[in-house]
């Protein structure tokens, strides 16, 4: 055998040899997932229903060991979630950064306010549906969603609407009110649920869009009144406050929140995400202190199937919605 070839075959072998290393080293880092903090992201401000849920499971993880290593929450707010978003998306293949999902990770690619869409995603879980609110404060002059639809047809733009960002569920919900009643409200977007709470107790605008938890204990305080819930059903927790169906306004609107990784993690990995993530649904600490808690339906999907929600689902319905309304051709 010439000495070249013989040359050849070494190099060969030599490549061969360290391509398998690597992929066995590839293989024990996902097989040993994690051994690192993982982060979740909150692509808003402190303070609101995402940095609260972001929050509220890293707590839970961490006093029952769900995973063997911290998880850290960073905010990463700005572009009504862009920011944050496109963030995660950019750590590809890496499974310790994951991202909490709210409505304007579905919105924003369709607005195209953000590079992201879901397809640069891994979708790990579902955990909640969170309905929409509309508040006012205690002295506010209407009682009813009813009556105060009647009074913004009479004076359009009168009334200020604040809500969190400018493409999610808050704004879909003024825009197909305004779409369905002929009236017309002043829109006002904030960073946060936190921010729009402030701004309602300051005055600086007349109504809002919330979560119920982000406005329960002014409600129970009896600083603010509520006048509909954007859920299909009333809620359990306000069994008295009617639908914005029941209120003459066709719409369902709220938030569906959950986890995602960015796209092209590792498989093993994904496994134990999402296996990590069922465990904190089916904790009983996490259905008191945080379904309950902030009165939420508890609606868990896996990756798999909160991936086909969002294909089949909502990624079409809101660009649907935001066509009817003509914010979108």
């Amino acid at each position: 055998m010439s000495i070249q070839r013989v040359i050849f075959k070494c190099s060969w072998f030599a490549v061969l040899g360290v391509a398998v290393m690597l992929l066995g080293v590839s293989l024990a880092s996902s097989a040993d997932f994690p051994t690192k903090p993982i982060r979740i992201i909150s692509p808003f401000a402190p303070g609101g229903g995402t940095d609260i849920m972001a929050r509220s499971m890293s707590a839970v993880m961490g006093k029952e060991k769900i995973l063997s290593v911290p998880v850290i929450v960073e905010n990463k707010p700005g572009g009504s979630g862009a920011v944050g978003y496109d963030y995660v998306a950019g750590k590809q293949g890496d499974p310790y950064y994951l991202v909490t999902v709210t409505t304007q990770f579905f919105t924003n690619p369709i607005l195209k306010t953000q590079k992201a869409s879901f397809r640069d995603f891994t979708m790990i879980c579902q955990v909640a549906f969170d309905p929409n609110l509309v508040l006012v404060r205690a002295d506010f002059p209407y009682n009813s969603m009813k009556e105060l639809i009647e009074a913004a047809k009479k004076e359009p733009g009168k009334f200020r609407w604040g809500g969190t960002g400018s493409t999610g569920s808050d704004r879909i919900l003024t825009l197909m009110l305004e779409k369905s009643s002929g009236a017309k409200f002043n829109f006002i977007p904030f960073q946060s649920g936190g921010e729009v709470t402030t701004a309602l107790l300051g005055k600086h605008v007349d109504l809002v869009t919330n979560q119920v938890n982000e406005s329960i204990s002014q409600i129970q305080a009896g600083k603010f009144k509520a006048l509909a819930i954007g859920g299909s059903l009333r809620s359990p927790y306000l069994p008295n406050l009617p639908t914005l169906k029941e209120s003459g306004a066709d719409i369902t609107t709220g938030s569906y929140r959950g986890i995602a990784a960015p796209a092209g993690i590792p498989a093993e990995a994904k496994k134990a995400l999402e296996e990590a993530f069922k465990k904190l649904d089916a904790s009983g600490e996490w259905q008191k202190n945080y379904i309950e808690k902030f009165q939420l339906q508890r609606e868990f999907r896996d990756g798999e199937g909160f991936r086909k929600l969002t294909e089949e689902k909502l990624s079409p319905d809101y660009e649907a919605m935001f066509k009817a309304v003509g914010v979108i051709k």
